[in-house]
């Protein structure tokens, strides 16, 4: 008996198209998604899988190969003009079986035996490089962008999905592989990304937004969207990325009882297992911790089951710095850690500034961006920040006069200082 790919039972997926009405089962859609699936089957169980597939659409068997052989012949096509990793074949063994988990059960569990393959094998096989979506910060696979609220992570994200829709420069600055974006504004409404789009394009560029695509609405991922993104990723194979703003909006509420990194890792791997299929990215916005974190990875709001799982993160953070308003670091499995200052100009859009390290200022200056960012829009005195941070209060103030000069904090009067509340 042959074994299904772990990621990929069309069996299971048969049996869930033909619950389904008749009328809406039989969508173009579906049909892709079932050929997509039947091509990462042996060959030896495809005729008999295409029998169900053609019963499953209302199709004549001979029509349904006819239609799959085209559609195999289109796949092998585009793979050979940019190839894909492929996958090792898959071995027929041993099916064993134990007695259901569930004592109510009429049949016993099926255990599928381990894929493997030889090493030396994997060394001679040819596979494709890992795909750069933006280099060297982006690849493909799953990634998070972080930051704290209001800091623009939202125009960071439209920013990117122009870059690469189009094949401009990310920060205008980082070469993009174009290809078809899907940015995912769950938290915006037409008006507001109408919006911002205007103000972020260059009108006279006369730039062609063909394969920027957009939503407003998304499922739970538990509850379909996963479904929703593989249907959209099927039916475009130029798809590089997909953007998700926010990550709480597509996650279903883990319970009381629930182990919390347990929970966040069953959230996020079925999103690597489809962006590492598809060789696209799927980025997910979320927030960092209130507390500051010397490693990235720290600084991602929840368990570590969430960078644990994620191929890249991205760390947005506003900074002390008169040459930029934020650092983005970058690090993952694929990339060499870097940080770059950026900053906003007047049509929203975050550009290049430099290296991190050529912009660093004191650690003492970031520490009161930080807490004033914390806390903002409150006003504090400076022997109330001295106190917060366990410093002198004249350094503090040294400090504070610094950092006002550069325009990085406002005064309120009264020697009371704070940071405006950005309404990004």
């Amino acid at each position: 008996m042959n074994t299904p790919r772990p990621f990929d039972d069309l069996t299971k997926t048969l049996q869930d198209v033909f619950t389904m009405p008749q009328n809406e089962r039989t969508s173009p859609a579906i049909k892709i998604d079932l050929f997509t699936r039947l091509l990462e089957q042996p060959i030896v169980d495809r005729n008999l899988l295409l029998h169900d597939i053609a019963l499953s659409q209302g199709m004549e068997f001979e029509t349904a190969k006819t239609e799959f052989l085209d559609f195999e012949s289109t796949i092998k096509k585009t793979r050979a003009e940019k190839p894909y990793k492929p996958l090792p074949d898959v071995k027929q063994s041993k099916v064993f079986q134990r007695p259901a988990v569930d004592p109510n059960a009429d049949t016993p569990e099926t255990i599928e035996p381990l894929e493997t393959e030889n090493v030396g094998d994997l060394l001679a096989r040819e596979i494709a490089p890992i795909r750069w979506i933006v280099e060297p910060l982006l690849t493909e696979g799953l990634a998070i962008l972080a930051g704290p609220p209001k800091i623009g992570k939202s125009l960071l994200c439209m920013g990117l999905a122009i870059a690469v829709s189009t094949g401009q420069r990310f920060l205008n600055e980082y070469v993009c592989d174009q290809g078809r974006v899907l940015y995912l504004g769950l938290e915006d409404s037409d008006a507001r990304l109408q919006s911002r789009l205007k103000k972020m394009i260059d009108a006279a560029a006369n730039e062609n937004f063909d394969l920027l695509e957009k939503s407003l609405v998304m499922r739970k991922s538990a509850e379909g969207g996963i479904e929703q993104i593989r249907l959209w990723l099927t039916e475009h194979p130029d798809a590089r990325l997909v953007i998700i703003d926010t990550l709480a909006r597509i996650r279903k509420s883990p319970g009381r009882n629930a182990n919390g990194y347990l929970a966040d890792t069953d959230f996020m791997a079925p999103l690597q297992a489809l962006a590492l299929t598809h060789h696209v990215c799927i980025l997910l916005v979320h927030h960092t911790r209130k507390m500051i974190a010397a490693d990235p990875l720290d600084a991602v709001s929840g368990t570590t089951g969430i960078a644990g799982v994620s191929d890249e993160i991205l760390i947005l953070k506003r900074v002390a710095r008169a040459k930029a308003e934020a650092i983005l670091e970058c690090t993952g499995r694929d990339i060499e850690t870097v940080e770059i200052g950026i900053s906003l100009d007047e049509k929203l859009r975050w550009n290049y500034e430099g290296q991190a390290e050529d912009i660093q200022k004191t650690g003492e200056r970031q520490a009161i961006v930080d807490f004033l960012s914390e806390h903002s829009p409150d006003h504090f005195s400076t022997s109330a920040i001295a106190l917060a941070l366990g410093k002198k209060v004249p350094a503090t103030s040294f400090l504070l006069g610094k950092l006002l000069k550069d325009g990085i904090i406002l005064s309120g009067g009264y020697s009371k200082y704070y940071i405006q509340k950005e309404t990004l």
